[in-house]
């Protein structure tokens, strides 16, 4: 979840060397002579040097045409990348082996630590939490620029259950943006031809409906029976469609709509039986 000790490293070595040459063309704060002086800073003054590096974007081209510290061609591009940011309010939905998900901006991101894991800061039990941070790009990954401040707002069942949408929606159509900015890839939705290609279900699902075809209520039977078949026939016509016929999004819905008819017409025959 989060950057090896090397690359965390790195990535603290350009976020101050940009801050310092920012900091000597703006003149924000004195005493800030070479970067290493910015960890001596205080939590506000290191604010403000951080918010003076997306105020400035010109000044972020200028270091890396002038290339003050002589920086290898790599860690220019790095740094040029910066301009490529997404800032503001977030919530942290859940940890992952390999990432956080953030949600903001009407996206949901994929986000790494620096040094420590951001199990460290926030325990899982407190998600999901209210964030402020910068995201940034760091080697084809997601950063947050170093500091992050989080509320305890409380969060009913409604407001985790839609978060929990959000992120379900976007893995689902593999919106989930892993760098910045997004690749052309999370544009395009999965096709339900190439999921479906991973395993082959067309012969069990046929002799599935082959066996439910002649199953019919009628006069002399429970009148669970006619609801309960058109139930069993319509799940698998849908199963059918997700899995085998790559249904265009019309279809699946209009069979969708045939399942949840029948499950209805079920939940109704059952709510009305009476003990005896």
């Amino acid at each position: 979840m989060n950057l090896s000790d090397e690359d965390a490293g790195l990535f603290y070595q350009l976020m101050q060397s940009l801050q310092c040459y920012i900091n000597q063309k703006t003149k924000l704060l004195n005493g800030v002579k070479t970067p290493d002086d910015i960890d001596k800073l205080s939590q506000e003054d290191k604010i403000t040097l951080r918010n003076s590096v997306y105020e400035h974007p010109e000044l972020l081209t200028s270091f890396v045409n002038e290339n003050p510290y002589t920086l290898p061609s790599e860690s220019l591009d790095i740094v040029k990348g910066w301009t490529n940011y997404a800032s503001g309010d977030f919530f942290m939905e859940r940890y992952l082996k390999n990432y956080a998900i953030f949600i903001g901006n009407n996206n949901v991101y994929a986000v790494n630590a620096l040094y420590d894991s951001f199990d460290l800061m926030i325990p899982k039990a407190y998600l999901p939490r209210a964030v402020s941070t910068v995201l940034l790009p760091f080697k084809g990954r997601i950063v947050f620029d170093g500091l992050m401040f989080s509320s305890n707002i409380h969060f009913g069942g409604n407001m985790k259950a839609s978060l929990k949408e959000d992120y379900m929606r976007a893995k689902q159509n593999g919106r989930i943006i892993d760098t910045l900015p997004p690749s052309d890839k999370l544009t395009t939705k999965p096709s339900l031809e190439s999921a479906s290609k991973s395993k082959d279900w067309s012969r069990e699902i046929k002799q599935l409906q082959k066996t439910v075809k002649p199953l019919k209520g009628g006069s002399g039977q429970p009148p669970l029976n006619s609801p309960a078949f058109s139930l069993l026939k319509n799940s698998i016509d849908l199963a059918s469609q997700a899995a085998v016929e790559s249904a265009d999004f019309d279809t699946l819905c209009a069979t969708l709509k045939k399942v949840r008819r029948s499950l209805s017409q079920v939940e109704n025959i059952v709510y009305r039986m009476e003990d005896y």
